[in-house]
């Protein structure tokens, strides 16, 4: 049943007027600041997003002696629909760099071109952290930085455009790129490759779209938390410790965006807004889809869970895609699943939730029309959750393995309420693969005389209702409704 791509609300608002001229602010030294012919070169040069493109002066910052000094003092600069532009080169950074300004453009000329180089120096919060709104950043690496290599926190409507970020083995823990209480994001076209603790990590944000893009070799491909009306399409996720994980930290308040008029202004929900039929008092995590994406070979590298993120540290290594804790609404369809080490979906209940809240396990989640390749058997330590689904289910675990967690007062009275159910069906498996598993590690654990596993999917077939595309807006401009940068990353 293949997608319909995302469309544009009929009823969206014209882009924007340019702003007025204005009269170019003092050059900081060092910096060139060409005329309009080059500016209207670099506006071209963000073909793939055209309606991302606006009117202001070019701040050209060549690599060499004193980049570092020159660099930020352009970041400083730069005014609304600003471009500060990186040539070709390698900028030897000592410390870490910040983009407050609303508007700006931060373009290199290329990801294997233009290199922001932190190797061997820690570069405080970030190599780069953006926290202004409508920020545009395209065309760089950023190599060896920790604790992350791009940071955006608490901005709204900012684009992130075939950047590559990458690290060596050895070091502290660090995250390749995060989106922190965000709203209104892109991220479009990026490698991210090495032993980072997420490849990318999208935190407490709404309204993000993630496309195209490759993360390999990382603890967690892909981590979601706390996070709401999320699309992760098309990227290619390799040789993670888990591909994708969508989380909610047991007690946490839930998504918040970026907590601006702005934000609410240009479609991303206002703080403390609830998940579209939740139900609930409060937020909840979810309302994520996953679709079309290739993930390939997690768990293959021996990688401890003691570096990973404590929240997804509890999920089993080698898992393709899991879901953990309280998340509500999330759609995984059209996903090639392949040479994963562990079950290639796991849905669990985070282990240090309370077992008697309803928000502490996951629900309504739709698993569909996805094809799935045999799982293999991680090697797992005695006690462990894989330890135990493995003892309740038999190795290797079924494509789609879930703990069979709910409220005691459902489980042992009511059963799974319909409105939350676990919805699994229209998938492709190989042959003599085990489609679908339910540990009832619950009953295991209280009753264990009266424990079964629980093999069949005819009380899951029924299909939730399909969740609506992320409406993810940038400069006034619906960038799903727009042509990603490049070819996806998962047809490569």
């Amino acid at each position: 049943m293949p997608a319909a791509p995302p469309t544009a609300p009929p009823d969206r608002a014209a882009p924007p007027e340019p702003p007025a001229r204005r009269r170019p602010a003092p050059c900081p030294p060092g910096i060139r600041r060409r005329g309009a012919a080059a500016l209207r070169a670099a506006a071209a040069a963000l073909a793939a997003l055209p309606a991302l493109a606006a009117a202001g002066a070019e701040l050209r910052v060549p690599a060499g002696p004193q980049a570092e000094e020159r660099l930020q003092a352009a970041l400083e600069a730069a005014r609304p629909g600003d471009v500060v532009m990186l040539e070709a080169g390698r900028y030897a950074l000592g410390r870490g760099l910040s983009l407050g300004a609303d508007g700006a453009t931060l373009e290199g000329a290329g990801a294997e071109a233009t290199i922001l180089s932190f190797e061997g120096r820690e570069a405080g919060e970030a190599g780069l952290l953006v926290s202004g709104d409508d920020a545009i950043l395209r065309g760089f690496a950023i190599e060896d930085a920790a604790p992350a290599a791009l940071r955006v926190r608490g901005a709204n409507g900012v684009a992130l455009i075939g950047i590559r970020v990458a690290r060596g083995a050895g070091g502290a823990p660090a995250d390749g790129i995060v989106l922190e209480r965000a709203g209104n994001a892109l991220i479009d076209g990026v490698a991210v490759e090495g032993p980072w603790r997420a490849g990318v990590r999208i935190d407490r944000a709404r309204n993000v779209l993630l496309r195209g893009s490759r993360i390999r070799g990382a603890q967690t491909g892909v981590a979601l938390l706390d996070s709401s009306a999320v699309d992760v399409i098309d990227n290619a996720l390799s040789e993670n410790r888990i591909g994708i994980a969508i989380a909610a930290r047991p007690g946490a308040a839930g998504p918040q965006g970026a907590g601006s008029e702005k934000a609410a202004r240009d479609g991303a929900e206002p703080d403390g807004a609830a998940s579209e039929g939740a139900g609930d008092a409060g937020p909840r995590a979810g309302r994520t889809r996953v679709l079309r994406n290739r993930i390939r070979a997690s768990g293959a590298a021996e990688r401890p869970a003691s570096a990973a993120d404590p929240t997804l540290a509890p999920a089993p290594a080698g898992a393709g895609l899991a879901v953990l804790g309280g998340v509500r609404d999330v759609e995984i369809f059209e996903n090639d699943f392949a040479e994963n080490r562990g079950a290639n979906v796991l849905i669990l209940a985070h282990p240090e939730a309370d077992d008697s809240a309803a928000a502490a396990f996951p629900t309504r989640v739709h698993v569909h029309h996805n094809a799935f390749a045999p799982a293999g058997t991680p090697r797992v330590e005695e006690g462990s959750l894989a330890a135990l689904l493995i003892e309740a289910l038999g190795a290797p675990l079924p494509d789609v393995t879930w703990d069979g967690a709910m409220p005691r007062w459902s489980y042992f009275l009511l059963g799974q309420d319909a409105e939350d159910r676990i919805s699994v069906h229209d998938n492709a498996h190989a042959p003599g693969a085990r489609g679908f598993g339910n540990a009832h590690l619950m009953m295991r654990r209280l009753a264990p005389w009266l424990h079964r596993p629980d093999f069949g999917t005819a009380q899951l077939a029924p299909g939730l209702a399909p969740l609506p595309a992320a409406r993810v807006i940038v400069r006034g401009q619906d960038v799903a409704a727009q042509a990603p940068s490049a070819e996806p990353a998962a047809a490569r």
